[in-house]
């Protein structure tokens, strides 16, 4: 019989669905497959499935939220990545679990994939748990979150960042055009 894991590696999300919701106790979320590290959580953000994803966050602790993929990325990444705003925010209700000061390989923290994403309400709940955020991080050619929030014209979270952050770090960055992609 196929894993949970697997089937959604392989998109199978109607079989998936079918099982949890047949007898949801029966199956494991928290285990990753063994070629990406992904469990269940992580193929459902990376396949932009918000359903399925909102549907394994009702078990949250079967479902291992703090798991880092093959790509040094979280399910919150993911879910950012794929604009997901309520799957990030809700996995964002599990701060304790959410490892915030990880660089994926793509040199992205989560609050720099939120930002890309143009996701205001999620970067504002990352601030709030800043003492776990990696705010200094600067992205490709030294952008900042703060460069980031500035071309999006989100003038509140910029105090923010720099009210946070120490002002050695605000002036790291190069004067630069950054385009965004929306």
């Amino acid at each position: 019989m196929a894993t949970i894991t697997n089937l959604c590696k392989l998109s199978k999300y109607t079989e998936v669905m079918n099982m949890l919701n047949t007898y949801p106790m029966n199956y494991r979320l928290d285990i990753p497959d063994k070629q990406f590290n992904a469990t269940p959580l992580i193929w459902a953000c990376w396949h932009s499935r918000e359903g399925e994803a909102l549907k394994f966050l009702e078990y949250p602790d079967r479902c291992n939220i703090d798991v880092i993929d093959s790509y040094n990325g979280t399910a919150l990444m993911w879910a950012c990545r794929h604009r997901m705003e309520k799957v990030a925010l809700k996995l964002l209700n599990y701060a304790d679990k959410c490892n915030l000061e990880i660089v994926n390989k793509f040199g992205e923290t989560t609050l720099i994939v939120a930002c890309v994403a143009g996701l205001k309400k999620v970067v504002q709940k990352i601030l709030q748990t800043s003492e776990k955020c990696n705010i200094s991080h600067l992205y490709i050619n030294k952008i900042s979150a703060s460069d980031i929030a500035k071309e999006y014209g989100w003038t509140d979270i910029v105090n923010h960042i720099e009210k946070i952050c120490h002002p050695s770090i605000m002036n790291l960055s190069p004067p630069h055009k950054f385009v965004l992609e929306v």
